[in-house]
């Protein structure tokens, strides 16, 4: 593996360091600026310029281009693994795993999903093949396994009306937020001998979608209600918003089943996030303040 003689540094590169996951990763790494060499990578010239813009060195990485990939993790040590909502993901995954054990990497973090090992359902299926594969890749590795995240609550809130959509019905799932996902992911980064070969579950906050909304009105003294869109309407719905077919109608079969009650293990928490980082998980309420000028209240 080629490493530059006069930067000693480990080099870690995170991929999408702009996104909902990636932007407070690098952040979090940055603390340790001094003993990381921290890349991230970036599809665009506009996502470059945001990574520059914060300080932070972009390196051009397309998923859909296999030729940036190998240049991309030259030199590099660590590298934590993002994937697209996308059925092509999984060639992606792989393509990642076979140029990372060419480049020489020495440890991936993969982002992950939450759900049984033995689960029938696609969306999370689709992650447990990328785990096996990874697994026999010979690279060290940890799998993050995050469930519902509370940052996609935003872009599912209509701030005039109040009204939450969502797909579960009446069923409690738990939450993690993407702050804490960082957190996690910023540890293992960092201390990768400690948790090779781990799965680290992400699951902080059992809620029911309608104890979420009370504790946002409660939080930021405004009305929010839940409402739940049925499968059958859901789906029309995704496709007319550009949703692939192959990964719309597998995510309706999953919600559906979850607000049928048929995926117990979809309201399991841990306490991942306190045990390896040693802070607090964010709660509800706790997320509520933080963003309760996202949710149209007044930001504390």
């Amino acid at each position: 593996m080629i490493r530059n003689a006069r930067d000693p540094r480990r080099r870690i590169l995170v991929m999408g360091g702009t996104g909902t996951i990636g932007s407070h990763l690098v952040r979090e790494l940055a603390r340790d600026a001094d003993l990381y060499d921290l890349r991230a990578t970036a599809r665009s010239p506009q996502s470059a310029a945001v990574l520059q813009a914060a300080g932070f060195s972009p390196v051009h990485l397309d998923l859909e281009q296999q030729d940036t990939l190998l240049p991309a993790m030259q030199g590099v040590d660590t590298l934590f693994m993002l994937k697209p909502y996308s059925i092509e993901y999984l060639i992606q995954s792989k393509r990642v795993i076979d140029v990372a054990v060419k480049a020489g990497v020495r440890y991936l973090v993969n982002l992950g999903s939450f759900g049984a090992d033995d689960t029938p359902w696609s969306s999370i299926g689709w992650n447990r093949l990328v785990e096996a594969y990874l697994a026999q890749s010979g690279l060290a590795h940890t799998t993050l396994r995050p469930n519902f995240f509370m940052d996609n609550v935003f872009a599912r809130t209509d701030l005039d009306s109040g009204r939450i959509i969502h797909y579960f019905g009446d069923q409690p799932v738990s939450w993690i937020a993407a702050e804490d996902i960082a957190k996690v992911a910023a540890a293992v980064l960092r201390r990768p001998g400690e948790f090779a070969g781990r799965v680290l579950p992400l699951a902080s906050d059992a809620r029911t979608m309608a104890e979420v909304a009370r504790a946002l009105s409660a939080t930021t003294g405004r009305t929010f209600t839940a409402v739940h869109i049925r499968g059958a309407d859901a789906l029309p719905q995704l496709l007319s918003r550009g949703w692939e077919p192959s990964i719309a109608r597998p995510f309706v079969d999953y919600m559906t089943a979850i607000s049928e009650g048929l995926v117990a293990e979809v309201a399991d928490t841990a306490r991942t996030v306190e045990e390896v980082t040693g802070e607090a998980a964010i709660h509800w309420e706790d997320f509520a303040r933080r963003h309760a000028g996202r949710f149209g209240g007044k930001q504390p």
